[in-house]
């Protein structure tokens, strides 16, 4: 937490797909996604910075370092859980 507020963002991977992550006609992304993750870095008192990821490669990337979070509609699995941190459920 202290590094995102340093940085002064929070770096955001989440899926593209609808009606949870979509651009909107001049290009902006929207979606209850989009809203957690603005909400969230308005809550720090940092800017949200979205990076959309592909799916298959989300968790290897946060892993990696890539992005600070998930945001997006991933079921909790055993497997899943082996190798991230899930918060409650939102949806």
């Amino acid at each position: 937490i202290e590094t995102i507020k340093k940085r002064g963002k929070i770096q955001v991977a989440f899926g593209t797909f609808m009606p949870w992550a979509v651009r909107d006609k001049q290009g902006n992304w929207i979606g209850f996604e989009i809203d957690v993750s603005t909400k969230l870095a308005k809550d720090m008192g940092v800017e949200a910075e979205l990076l959309p990821t592909a799916w298959d490669g989300i968790i290897p990337g946060l892993i990696a370092g890539k992005y600070d979070v998930i945001i997006g509609g991933m079921s909790i699995t055993p497997a899943r859980q082996e190798q991230v941190d899930f918060t409650a459920p939102y949806s």
